[in-house]
């Protein structure tokens, strides 16, 4: 079931995805690949605009592993794209301050940007302009591989928040 529902999403076959990852989820004993199958889930329920079972499935992945960077990262950039700016960024926050994650530690590590980003977008819409400019530099400052930028091109690109021009406030050196 699991791989079925995960080819299903790839295929982006997000209705009939659902089935068969709900099935393994009540089936399975394979912790590691339970969290993963809530994680592909919330992605399908997120694409189907189920947004609120889509959370409820994060949330799951995050009993399972309270220390997912991506858990947290992908409910945080969930919820700022529902602009709920000041919830997001509890989770944006922890997805960059999970014990042991390489995250702001290591700016190689890709998984560190849409976060970093995120946090820039919400500072900034709540008016937060040194924090908004920090974390755009942070973000900037990661290194992304041709396919991070293939994988996630489409929807950073999709995304007003994450595509505008860096705003004029910003200035071009370290903020720190």
């Amino acid at each position: 079931y699991y791989y079925l529902g995960q080819e299903l999403f790839h295929n982006t076959q997000y209705r009939e995805a659902i089935k068969p990852l709900n099935d393994y989820i009540k089936l399975s004993s394979n912790v590691a690949e339970k969290y993963q199958a809530y994680l592909i889930l919330a992605q399908v329920l997120y694409n189907l605009k189920l947004i609120e079972r889509s959370f409820q499935a994060l949330d799951e992945a995050i009993k399972i592993y309270p220390d997912s960077q991506f858990a947290y990262a992908l409910k945080g950039s969930y919820l700022a794209a529902q602009e709920k700016w000041e919830e997001a960024m509890l989770y944006l926050n922890k997805a960059i301050e999970v014990p042991g994650a390489p995250v702001i530690f290591d700016y190689e590590d890709q998984r560190t940007v849409v976060p970093l980003r995120w946090l820039s977008v919400c500072h900034e819409q709540l008016g937060n302009i040194e924090e908004a400019q920090r974390f755009h530099y942070l973000a900037n400052s990661c290194r992304i591989d041709d396919g991070l930028r293939k994988r996630n091109g489409v929807w950073l690109s999709s995304n007003k928040y994450l595509v505008k021009e860096e705003p004029e406030h910003f200035n071009k050196t370290d903020p720190e």
